[in-house]
């Protein structure tokens, strides 16, 4: 299922925003102080991190990142 190495760190890191959203709640953005709320924090760190692999998998193709990109499987 993928390199485990990069997969912890991108949870790492997703666990990283929400801890700093938690403690600094003023400068973080709000959909991150209100997720632990809605979503248990394992639930959410997960989630993020998945978007965040996301974002990252066409940048590392030297392709452009589209946030609503509909995949070829959708569309039929």
């Amino acid at each position: 299922m993928g390199d485990k190495y990069l997969r912890k760190h991108l949870v790492v890191g997703a666990t990283s925003l929400l801890g700093r959203a938690r403690h600094k709640p003023d400068t973080a953005d709000p959909r991150l102080v209100d997720l632990p709320v809605r979503k248990p924090v394992r639930v959410a760190t997960g989630a993020m991190a998945n978007n965040l692999a996301r974002i990252a998998w066409p940048i590392t193709r030297g392709e452009t990142y589209q946030a609503r990109h509909a995949p070829m499987l959708a569309t039929i």
